[in-house]
């Protein structure tokens, strides 16, 4: 069961992104900047390396925590996503920098494991599928940080919000277009695999032959009112845990059978493994809560 842990955080905004565990505790970042204690804390604020005023999907989208470092996935002003290292003054050093987006599907996705970073970039394109071409775009990447060599793992995202590292291999929770929602997993062993954006969504096929590119593992379709947006989550007790951002209902997936969990008030925006505990973070009302 959820059980309510905190509200009130992310400043004025209240619109929550992440969660990560420094080894003090536990921190939780809003979509402005702010990043704090449960109980309130400011630990630093990057607000000032943020558009201004912030976009509807703009901002800090995610941070993590790896080895002593804190790191952060966030857009600029001038529409770039950036990974960068937080340094202890709270300012960030650029380590990844995407080509300027066209459109507000930045991705993400944010994960760290041994001594890799996992990115998750969004295509940039409502249709056309940009991360066919470009760059980052529509790419799931892995930053060496000793040599700061930079590999694509996967390509063919749309949108993917979240990522979790679980053994050998990367989850992604990516955001279809109108018609399915889908979980996709690769292998950390993998190199450009092609997860079919913009030629498949979901299990549909826009094309005559949809056999060069990996299925997802898992799919659900775009409600009928037409806000889905699939929330990747985390590994936890043998089961994976994902839920969406419109519809604020969370589950968990054991390889065969999807258990729906709860229904939450409000809108969803992520799911954190800190401190080998399971939390829902709410995105509007700065709320966090535990599930026990």
């Amino acid at each position: 069961r959820p059980v309510l842990v905190a509200e009130g955080l992310g400043g004025e905004s209240g619109h929550l992104v992440a969660m990560t565990s420094d080894g003090a505790g536990i921190l939780v970042a809003s979509q402005r900047g702010r990043v704090e204690r449960l109980d309130g804390t400011l630990v630093f604020d990057l607000s000032p390396f943020l558009p201004d005023p912030p976009t509807a999907f703009g901002g800090l989208f995610n941070i993590v925590a790896h080895r002593g470092e804190l790191y952060a996935f966030y857009s600029t002003g001038d529409s770039l996503a950036v990974v960068a290292r937080i340094g202890a003054d709270g300012r960030p050093s650029a380590l990844v920098t995407s080509a300027k987006y066209r459109v507000q599907h930045y991705g993400g996705g944010l994960a760290a494991s041994g001594g890799y970073l996992f990115a998750a970039f969004g295509d940039g394109q409502h249709f056309q599928g940009e991360g066919e071409t470009s760059g980052l775009h529509g790419r799931l990447v892995r930053l060496d940080l000793a040599t700061g060599v930079v590999d694509t793992l996967a390509r063919g995202l749309r949108s993917p919000w979240r990522i979790a590292v679980h053994n050998d291999s990367v989850w992604i929770g990516d955001t279809g277009a109108f018609l399915w929602e889908e979980i996709n997993r690769v292998s950390v062993a993998d190199r450009s695999v092609h997860l079919g954006w913009p030629h498949a969504e979901g299990p549909h096929c826009h094309v005559v032959d949809c056999s060069p590119y990996r299925p997802p593992l898992l799919t659900y379709p775009t409600a009928a009112f037409g806000c889905s947006a699939v929330i990747g989550g985390t590994v936890w007790r043998d089961r994976y845990w994902f839920s969406d951002f419109c519809e604020a209902w969370f589950r968990s997936w054991d390889g065969t059978e999807v258990f729906q969990e709860f229904d939450l008030p409000g809108q969803v925006i992520g799911f954190a493994k800190a401190e080998e505990r399971l939390f829902v973070l709410g995105y509007q009302g700065g709320r966090v809560w535990e599930v026990r």
